[in-house]
């Protein structure tokens, strides 16, 4: 089964839960012998294959689209006049479009999962371009972490 996993950031080094969440869940598929697990990721920095965990050196390919996403003043101010969300909106571009159309003319993939609802502005592309099945991973209950972590920590402020 070949697998393309599309995610809107780097799956290392670890610095919070989605980093974790991106590894591990690559990493759970690569486990698998009968998967073949592509990469590709949007990130401001450029790194290779190599330069990836031990647990992601048998991805059958890695590839960053190297682009800033990073919230800006100018880009929060300009969303009181679009009726697109900025959140979603600062993860779309053309040329991270142009990309993943390239890697599904390279590949037939039998699923494309998407690690984050801000890539689902490429859901249409990816319909165009492939028959593939297509996975979305939200992230709404990881809410329910955080209340149950703060029953225990006790800070006035945070409860």
């Amino acid at each position: 089964m070949k697998i393309l996993i599309i995610g809107y950031k780097l799956p290392f080094p670890g610095k919070d839960g989605g980093e974790y969440a991106l590894k591990n869940f690559a990493a759970g598929l690569l486990a698998n012998e009968k998967c073949e697990i592509h990469y590709m990721t949007i990130s401001e920095k450029s790194i290779s294959q190599r330069d990836l965990p031990p647990e992601l050196q048998n991805l059958k390919s890695f590839l960053v689209v190297k682009f800033n996403t990073v919230a800006t003043a100018w880009g929060i101010i300009k969303t009181f006049f679009s009726t697109q969300s900025y959140f979603i909106s600062r993860f779309y571009k053309k040329e991270i479009e142009k990309e993943i159309i390239l890697k599904l003319k390279e590949h037939a993939f039998d699923i494309i999962h998407l690690e984050h609802i801000c890539l689902a502005p490429y859901i249409g592309t990816i319909r165009k371009n492939s028959a593939a099945k297509i996975i979305v991973r939200t992230q709404n209950i990881e809410y329910l972490r955080w209340q149950s972590i703060m029953k225990y920590i006790n800070n006035p402020i945070k409860n």
